[in-house]
Formats: C-alpha cells, structure tokens, sequence
C-alpha cells in the first residue's frame, strides 16, 4: 500500500505517547461496523475511550459487550424495541434511520452538551459483509 508521507510521522508522533496523554478523552468514537476484526472498538475501549457502536445483534455484539465489562472504557450501544427485535444492536442497511436518530442523540447528549467541552463524535466505517456471496 502506499500512504501520504506525514502518515509515518504522526503515527510514530502517537506510539510515543503514554496512554495518558492520548486525545481520547475528548471524543465519542463511533465505530460502524463496530465487531468487525479490522475495527478499533477493543483496543479503544482497552485505553478508556467512550466508544458507540453500531453492530448487529448477535454472538459477537455480546462479546463486545462482555469484553466492554473488562476495560476502563464505555461502550454505547443503540437499543430497539419492536416486534422484530428486542435489545441492543442495529443493522445499518435495514435500520438506517434508526442508526441516523441514535448518532444524533448520542452526539447531543445532555451529558456530552452540558460539559465545559463537549466531546467531538469520530466516526470510523468498519462495515462489510462477510462471506462468499460479498
């Protein structure tokens, strides 16, 4: 692969850091894609960052979740009650509005808007579809 020349920099600039110093407690790290293997979601919430997640329901949403209860991070996660699904996870092709709202409200949070300084979203797309069929 190839990358613009300053990427080198900056990274080395962020491997030097200790964990305290890195700009992590400043923002709400939105993960689409959020149990995909390439995602950050882990090592995140493994540094205390808040991190929202948007992943399906399913085995590996509920080990990101027993994982979450592991680390000094928070993890945020969309709940839907209807009568096609119940509990946390959304999917991002079929509950695009949804996904939509739950990013609003989490970026306007009364807990985020009432701070001194509000936490900037990052958002990261970590979305594929798995299998032989994509």
């Amino acid at each position: 692969g190839c990358c613009e020349a300053t990427v080198t920099t900056s990274i080395a600039s962020v491997a030097s850091l200790e964990t305290s110093q890195l700009p992590i407690q400043n923002r709400i790290f939105c993960m689409l894609g959020g149990t995909s293997e390439l995602c950050p979601t882990r090592p995140l919430l493994s540094l205390g960052a808040t991190v929202a997640v948007i992943a399906r329901p399913g085995a590996k949403l509920t080990a990101l979740m027993e994982f979450a209860n592991t680390t000094p991070g928070t993890l945020l996660l969309p709940q839907l009650d209807s009568e096609e699904q119940k509990g946390p996870g959304l999917d991002l092709i079929t509950h695009t509005p949804e996904v939509a709202q739950w990013l609003k409200s989490v970026a306007s949070s009364d807990t985020n808007t009432m701070s001194a300084s509000p936490k900037k979203l990052c958002v990261g797309s970590y979305v594929y579809l798995d299998g032989e069929q994509h």
